[in-house]
């Protein structure tokens, strides 16, 4: 397992570090809060740690009148299932209106591809209690990255692409009688998490090969300088998503972390070819999982959107892992490219490619 960072102090330097723009308003708002002396979220009380599964039959009662049960809610620490990984699945992140109203219309969840299980289950959500005492429905990891494969079983890590968080919360918007905004236009598989007033969705991606990444986030806004840096961006996660009322024991994200940086697709890749080697290893490095630093938002052709919000905004992208593209698209950071001669169609290294070239590249992004 990871070294636990043990002082507050130690784990305030990982953080000044990794956010190597302090300026911008997210390093600010987590600079100001956490590891200080004596005060932010230092302060908060301990989550709790209970939560048992959400099934259609909840939504059956909610929607009668009756309250969710509770008594049979067990700790993540009591589950038959390596600790990172009962984080993974089982541990509450964030709870939201629009989720309390999808959770009482069961008629929309094929819509918005909301899976439920053969048993009832719906992957992805768990019962809990919140910080108030009142039993309520939260996501976990697993909702936007454990997506069913052909065999109907689950591939942790794997991007549900066919989720739309968006038309989720343009339709709650529309049951109380708002406009949908721009998330009614965001499609399957993406999701705008900054909040920050501006429509940004990028592609909600796969979980591999994190234990060489660079960079997290789509602007690469956070340097990883140290091995614990996952599980400090895990840990404010939880605390946002708790509306900064409370924040998870540091073992449980260190334990979540050290899963997600184990994850890896299904397949293996190929050996690389010479084509790859020449035209792509300079940024997406095989030696490195498939992935790289950062690149100016400007030279990909993709939308610049995403790095230059004003929360987040570097004007970089990051250089994604490739592991797990064969499992099939949309590729880029916010989802506008459908198959691997789309890609390199739009990218500056693919257009200029002879079809044999193009042909050796494409091989190989269908064996990663």
């Amino acid at each position: 397992m990871t070294p636990i960072p043990l002082t507050r102090e130690s784990r305030r330097a990982v953080l000044e570090h990794a956010l190597w723009m302090p300026s911008l308003p997210y390093s600010r708002k987590l600079l100001s809060a956490y590891g200080t002396a004596g005060q932010g979220w230092e302060l908060l009380p301990l989550m709790g740690e209970i939560s048992g599964v959400f099934r259609r039959s909840d939504s059956q009662e909610l929607r009668s009148g009756l309250e969710l049960q509770t008594d049979d809610l067990i700790s993540v620490r009591d589950r038959d299932l390596s600790l990172g990984q009962a984080v993974f699945h089982y541990f509450p992140m964030r709870a939201d209106r629009w989720l309390d109203w999808l959770i009482r219309s069961p008629s929309y969840w094929d819509l918005v591809g909301l899976d439920v299980d053969e048993d009832g289950v719906v992957p992805g959500l768990v019962r809990y209690v919140d910080e108030m005492g009142s039993p309520g429905v939260a996501v976990t990891c697993a909702l936007c990255h454990s997506a069913p494969t052909e065999r109907s079983q689950r591939h942790d890590g794997r991007a549900t692409r066919t989720l739309d968080i968006g038309k989720a919360r343009a339709l709650w918007k529309q049951s109380i009688g708002l406009s949908a905004g721009d998330e009614a236009h965001w499609g399957p598989g993406r999701i705008d998490v900054t909040d920050d007033g501006v429509d940004g969705p990028t592609a909600i991606p796969d979980l591999f090969g994190l234990a060489d990444a660079r960079y997290l986030n789509a602007s690469g806004v956070i340097e990883v300088v140290d091995s614990v840096v996952p599980a400090l961006r895990f840990e404010t996660q939880f605390i946002l998503g708790h509306n900064m009322l409370a924040r998870p024991a540091r073992d449980l994200t260190m334990a979540l972390a050290d899963y997600v940086l184990s994850l890896s697709p299904a397949t293996q890749p190929a050996p690389t070819p010479e084509a790859f080697l020449e035209r792509c290893a300079g940024c997406h490095n095989p030696e490195a999982s498939f992935s790289g630093g950062l690149v100016d938002a400007n030279a990909i052709g993709t939308d610049p959107t995403v790095a230059h919000t004003p929360a987040r905004g570097t004007g970089y992208y990051k250089i994604p892992s490739l592991l797990g593209a064969s499992h099939g698209g949309p590729y880029f950071h916010d989802a506008s490219a459908e198959t691997f001669d789309e890609v390199l169609d739009r990218h500056a290294t693919g257009a200029p490619l002879d079809a044999a070239t193009r042909r050796q590249i494409i091989r190989i992004l269908t064996t990663i």
